[in-house]
């Protein structure tokens, strides 16, 4: 049986879901090779400015309208979406983590009832290995919210209606972003402070579909890119660099203010909007791209998994192969102690590319795995209902 209906694809922005991804896991490698050196790279600092803002708007593009007639169908949904994985996987982290704790191994926090079902609200570090979902609940609590908001305007929906919508988004925006710069970015604040800073990331990408893309398609290329980087020198110039920001903790926002921190993220996000369509009618429809972009949710959640993996198949190398004998095993930055540790074959930083390979193609691994058992599953179950309809 049939059950999924055809309906048309943007591969403009599965390549937007695949730079966002790959940007993702790129930075945490970076910040990986960074921390164990004591050191912070522009490079790292300016990935995470943006990247996680890519799935905010995408996801904002994509929300339709009529989502906001039956608002509680659509929070069903989403939870079920989101939320329903996201703790069964904290639960299989947290079982990871327990059995790792029993040895050498000091990731992640104790397994118990609080860092099950209520860390997770919190900071969402509660197990480490699943830390890249961290943003995944402050991210439902913007799609319920912004549902909620259209639904209110329901009645009057035109361009003005747009404009003072995202306005309003980004105002709360700034509000979230100031309330951490002030001490608010801890326990319950923390919550919101976040949840405040992604609504405008979602908001743009619902204004952009119905306002600016007519416009954004009539920009030239050249002037375009032009006034992304002017806007973005001036900025790294005006502020002596780019910014360390960690918005999964809402600090770092204290150099640069709360309007030019969105500001950093726009531009951002508008040069890889803008090279996804550029390059999307090529690479869009490729397998790897589609393989990538389709594991979003595993990848957001498993890549680490991937780095430890590398990491145990490197740690059997350091015991056979002298290349590998500077491997870390214990210590503040190493193997047991630290999720993020990225050993560099012969202190080449080309090597962390292996790294991006193992965070991607892990969890790429996990995610169609976990497809194809639900396919068995469900070929199963309809033919157990024809046999049953059979015999009847």
């Amino acid at each position: 049986m049939k059950r999924s209906k055809e309906t048309k694809i943007n591969y403009d922005f599965k390549l937007l879901y695949f730079f966002g991804l790959v940007l993702v896991v790129i930075g945490h490698v970076s910040f990986g090779i960074d921390s164990c050196a004591n050191v912070v790279s522009p490079f790292t600092s300016w990935i995470y400015t943006f990247h996680l803002g890519i799935f905010a708007f995408a996801s904002g593009y994509f929300f339709k309208d009529e989502s906001a007639d039956k608002p509680h169908l659509y929070i069903l949904k989403k939870a079920k979406r989101l939320l329903l994985p996201l703790f069964i996987y904290n639960l299989i982290y947290g079982l990871f983590t327990l059995a790792l704790r029993q040895g050498d191994f000091t990731m992640g926090k104790a397994f118990n009832l609080y860092n099950l079902f209520v860390e997770p609200f919190i900071s969402g570090h509660q197990f480490d290995f699943n830390l890249g979902g961290w943003f995944i609940i402050p991210f439902f609590m913007v799609e319920v919210f912004v549902c909620l908001l259209r639904f209110c305007f329901r009645k009057i929906r035109n361009n003005w209606t747009e404009i003072g919508l995202f306005i309003f988004s980004v105002l709360l925006g700034i509000l979230g972003i100031e309330l951490a710069m002030r001490g608010y970015n801890t326990g319950g604040f923390l919550t919101l402070t976040k949840f405040l800073y992604w609504i405008p990331f979602f908001s743009l990408g619902i204004f952009y579909n119905r306002f600016l893309e007519k416009y954004d398609k009539k920009c030239p290329t050249i002037v375009y890119f032009a006034a992304i980087a002017l806007i973005e020198v001036v900025m790294i110039c005006y502020f002596k660099g780019v910014p360390d920001l960690h918005q999964a903790f809402m600090q770092g926002f204290e150099s640069i203010g709360s309007v030019a921190t969105l500001v950093f993220a726009f531009t951002g996000l508008a040069l890889w909007l803008r090279i996804a369509k550029l390059l999307g009618p090529i690479f869009g429809k490729s397998k790897l791209v589609n393989l990538v972009a389709d594991n979003a949710y595993s990848i957001t959640i498993n890549q680490l998994l991937g780095f430890f993996i590398l990491n145990s198949i490197y740690f059997g190398f350091s015991k056979f192969i002298p290349a590998f004998s500077n491997f870390v095993y214990a210590g503040e930055f190493s193997y047991t102690s630290y999720v993020y540790y990225v050993y560099l074959i012969n202190d080449q930083w080309i090597s962390g590319i292996i790294y991006v390979i193992f965070g991607l193609g892990v969890p790429v691994a996990i995610g169609e795995g976990i497809k194809f058992v639900k396919r068995k599953s469900l070929s199963l179950i309809d033919n157990l209902k024809e046999s049953k309809k059979l015999k009847a």
